[in-house]
């Protein structure tokens, strides 16, 4: 990831309940994108793969999703 890069809509929107779960103390998996976001949980688990891909998140072995620096 660029310094310069961008995100895309979608994955500001995707960065934003992320970090809104994790501030308030909830474990974030993508189910809970799913609910929060109302899509799908294949079109949560392609747009997490890509974002990981991009350098924007972590997934833990358990699933669950971190932000990176």
């Amino acid at each position: 990831m660029s310094e310069f890069e961008r995100p895309s809509p979608t994955i500001e929107d995707y960065l934003g309940v992320i970090f809104t779960l994790a501030r308030d103390g909830e474990r974030v998996i993508g189910a809970r994108l799913s609910e929060s976001l109302d899509v799908s949980a294949p079109t949560v688990t392609a747009t997490l793969k890509r974002m990981e891909r991009d350098g924007w998140i972590f997934i833990s072995a358990d699933k669950e999703i971190s932000l990176t620096e």
